[in-house]
């Protein structure tokens, strides 16, 4: 990912606690020119276990800093990108 340069498009997958919704919501919300749409689900209501996926698409240095910004996130458990 810190090769990445130019234009980007791709999928970030994220699987978090509920309790970091509220930031991981947050981080959408700010880089929704860079997000063209998201699915949000709940895997399991009795682990509070959560997934979005972000279609994403911009300049790869935005793109790295919401992967990034994604992965330090208390009770984010993973993230993924996938390039296109």
């Amino acid at each position: 990912i810190e090769k990445m340069k130019g234009k980007i498009e791709g999928v970030i997958i994220i699987l978090y606690n509920h309790s970091a919704e509220g930031e991981v919501s947050d981080i959408r919300h700010n880089n929704m020119g860079l997000i063209k749409s998201f699915m949000h689900t709940d895997f399991n209501h009795r682990s509070k276990t959560c997934c979005d996926v972000l279609f994403v698409s911009g300049q790869a240095l935005n793109v790295k800093n919401l992967f990034f910004g994604l992965e330090i996130i208390k009770n984010v458990n993973e993230v993924n990108i996938f390039i296109a």
